[in-house]
């Protein structure tokens, strides 16, 4: 079959549950967090223990900022048995975000005291215990005042400093291996605490072995606090320098909006749901791949290959977020369109 030949309006997953989900999923995509949070929360209500409603309806929560329901659902999962060990540290760094110390102090006495667990995790633990007793006894630190004035009349301004024990708390989440929380703490990095935090970017950066996908949301953050100089980027087997300030964002790079612009204007009138599902692809590859397009060409053949990619995902039953399974490439069409569905299908497995 040609790869242009289509196949009909696609109709979307039949069960409310997995509808929801997948709404949900495109509103994460699109940044509207509480309204993913809705619909995971009303597929959730649907599907009940349903593992991947949980973890998005946490990461939802977080990436909103409403720790209060994010520590919920935690607690909740943890009780299901529902991610076992990343759910307990993402609990863990909620109560640390939310001043919590101690609960955190009693929970990690608990943990150490459970029994058998791995070398890395006890240390992990008796670090972060000892830390938040450091930080539970600590007062607030006093404002540090400065005279303007060669008057009797003082004026007051805050400093900003830097806090080398929060901050180092902040690399290690950063840097550790729980993604949902280093892109929430990425998400706050200030001006302040770059130059402390780069020499550790750059690096993980450069790490072939690190994950993609933070690698491009701290691309963006060094991009919005105006970094300027190259900077080496690995991803899947790839190395590449970056000018950022000259590059700009994923979503303004013109090969994405191209491609973009043309499953649009295939299926727009057409297929609208199936525009959908290709878009939200779309969103996800670029999103793991920046800044590797730039080497990419034929903006008409990866429009094709996202639309083959998710006509496959909805003829299969997958909501096309990781799940790739034993997605097929393409015996026909050309070499480069096949090389297009090889590039999505590795791309996506990163987000399982």
């Amino acid at each position: 079959m040609d790869r242009h030949e289509k196949k009909g309006n696609v109709i979307p997953l039949p069960d409310l549950e997995n509808r929801l989900l997948q709404r949900g999923m495109d509103y994460f995509a699109e940044g509207k967090y509480g309204e993913a949070a809705t619909m995971f929360s009303e597929a959730k209500s649907i599907g009940g223990d349903n593992p991947v409603l949980y973890h998005a309806l946490l990461a939802a929560y977080l990436k909103q900022g409403n720790d209060l329901a994010a520590e919920k659902i935690a607690e909740e999962m943890l009780a299901k048995k529902i991610g076992d060990e990343e759910t307990l540290d993402i609990y863990l760094f909620i109560l640390l975000h939310r001043g919590e110390y101690g609960k955190l102090q009693k929970l990690t006495a608990s943990l150490l005291a459970d029994g058998e667990m791995r070398a890395d995790r006890k240390e992990r633990f008796l670090a972060l215990q000892k830390a938040c007793q450091e930080l539970a006894q600590r007062q607030p630190l006093p404002e540090e005042t400065v005279s303007l004035s060669k008057k009797n009349k003082k004026e007051k301004y805050q400093r900003p400093s830097y806090n080398k024990k929060k901050d180092g708390l902040k690399a290690e989440i950063i840097f550790g291996e729980n993604r949902v929380e280093a892109i929430r703490q990425i998400a706050d990095i200030g001006e302040e605490e770059l130059p402390q935090l780069l020499p550790e970017i750059l690096s993980y950066l450069a790490d072939p072995e690190r994950d993609p996908f933070v690698k491009t949301v701290l691309l963006h953050k060094l991009y919005s606090l105006h970094y300027t100089g190259t900077v080496k980027v690995a991803k899947f087997g790839r190395k590449t320098g970056l000018d950022l300030a000259r590059y700009g964002p994923v979503d303004q790079v013109p090969f994405v909006r191209d491609v973009k612009g043309k499953i649009e204007e295939r299926l727009e009138q057409s297929n609208p749901s199936l525009m959908e599902h290709a878009l939200s692809l779309a969103d996800r590859f670029f999103m793991a791949v920046y800044p590797l397009e730039r080497d990419f060409r034929d903006a008409g053949i990866w429009c094709d290959a996202f639309i083959f990619t998710a006509e496959s995902y909805l003829s299969s039953g997958l909501s096309g977020t990781g799940g790739t399974g034993d997605m097929p490439v393409p015996e026909d069409g050309d070499e480069e369109f096949r090389k297009a569905v090889e590039w999505i299908l590795r791309a996506e497995r990163c987000y399982v």
